[in-house]
């Protein structure tokens, strides 16, 4: 019946909860390891198979766009 309905319904909302709160754990340990380290004058070294990723926003001109006449309807 309706007890089992909402007895699904609030097993997610504890699983989303859960996640929420791992989730802002993680970030905010990493995020004191960083100012810890920085504040003391130990450098994090990346590990030997670290990636490094930047992202850029690129400007592109109007005229990059397709003419209307070639747009499909």
């Amino acid at each position: 019946g309706t007890g089992s309905t909402y007895g699904a319904a609030g097993s997610l909302i504890v699983i989303l909860v859960w996640i929420y709160y791992t989730s802002a754990i993680l970030y905010f340990g990493a995020e004191f390891t960083r100012v810890y380290a920085e504040d003391y004058g130990h450098k994090i070294i990346p590990a030997e198979y670290a990636v490094h990723i930047e992202q850029k926003e690129v400007e592109r001109d109007v005229a990059v766009l397709p003419a209307q006449n070639r747009i499909k309807k």
